[in-house]
């Protein structure tokens, strides 16, 4: 026993915060393995973001009387970003893992990614190596990128062997220093509650990397992942909606000035020449990037002070330094990027 509290007392406290909305199928095999797993000083956050499939009251049957569970019931569906905020104000943690409620983690999976993170004082964030959970030899992802317009382009190949950096985390299984996550919130949280939909992941580690810190993946931290399990892939109005709107914010909040008049304006000729081309076929589509271009005119003021908070209080470095890992734009990888949501 002592050996036991030893070993806890040196392990850095992990919260693992997991947001579920309407995950029937996958919360109980979630939490689970979380709650299994070989790690000594844990603490697991489950936010329920006003379920109605009954999700919730399963989790409190069967997670409620656990001593290292918290469950927090949001009244409705307030997006990831913000579902996940409320899980992290409820954190103590001095390392917060992000983690969808469609995954399944392997008993070993936080030693290494603890590890990783605490090893260089550069680290500020880790992707886990996400596995696909149907067919469990292939890659879901190893993080992501993005090129120059702003447009992703999810990592399924890569070096397996060892820790190496990244442009950014999947927001399947991302984990950060709490610390540095202080250092580029907004107040509320670190993800920007306006990202509803879509680019949460990519504009929080964007940030991170302004603070000049590193994003790496832990290929040895492994967590299986069925994309789409909770979410779903309906390619319908609201999802091109948000998209479209995220992208925008993204790239309005974190460019310098120079590279937001250098960028923005071919984004914005690239989406409207998307929105005439789906006019016919989807014309919903097409109305749903038109009026996420009149959000982003409209909400403005409210982007631009945030805009001005990130490039005054948490920028510390030049966007070379930021955009090495960035790719070069690929026009035809980008209009099929804009049609099917990953």
């Amino acid at each position: 026993m002592e050996a036991s509290s030893d070993s806890e007392a040196s392990a850095p406290r992990v919260s693992v915060v997991i947001l579920n909305y309407n995950g029937l199928k996958f919360a109980k095999q979630c939490i689970q393995s979380v709650i299994e797993s070989a790690y000594p000083n844990l603490e697991v956050i489950v936010v329920d973001n006003g379920s109605t499939d009954g999700s919730y009251e399963i989790v409190r049957q069967l997670f409620n009387n656990k001593l290292n569970v918290k469950i927090v019931r949001n009244p409705r569906n307030l997006g990831f970003a913000e579902g996940n905020n409320v899980g992290y104000r409820h954190s103590e943690g001095a390392i917060i893992v992000f983690l969808n409620v469609d995954t399944k983690v392997e008993s070993g999976w936080l030693k290494p990614l603890v590890s990783c993170m605490v090893s260089d004082d550069r680290i500020g964030g880790a992707q886990c190596k996400l596995l696909d959970m149907k067919n469990r030899e292939k890659i879901d992802s190893l993080g992501a990128t993005l090129d120059v317009l702003g447009y992703v382009y999810p990592n399924r190949s890569g070096s397996l062997e060892e820790s190496h950096e990244i442009f950014y985390s999947d927001g399947a299984a991302m984990a950060f220093k709490r610390g540095v996550l202080s250092q580029v919130s907004f107040g509320g949280g670190p993800f920007d509650s306006d990202h509803l939909l879509y680019y949460e992941d990519s504009d929080l580690c964007w940030r991170v990397r302004l603070r000049g810190y590193e994003i790496v993946l832990v290929p040895s931290s492994v967590v299986y992942h069925y994309r789409g399990g909770a979410g779903g892939r309906d390619l319908g109005y609201v999802r091109t909606f948000f998209f479209t709107a995220s992208h925008l914010l993204t790239l309005i909040k974190n460019y310098s000035l120079w590279n937001l008049a250098r960028y923005l304006p071919a984004l914005a000729f690239l989406e409207m020449m998307q929105s005439a081309i789906l006019l016919l076929s989807e014309p919903r589509r097409s109305v749903a990037k038109l009026r996420a271009f009149l959000w982003c005119m409209r909400n403005l003021r409210s982007v631009w002070i945030k805009r001005l908070y990130v490039q005054a209080r948490v920028r510390r470095i030049p966007d070379h330094e930021v955009m090495r890992l960035m790719r070069r734009p690929n026009l035809l990888a980008a209009r099929a990027t804009a049609g099917v949501f990953y």
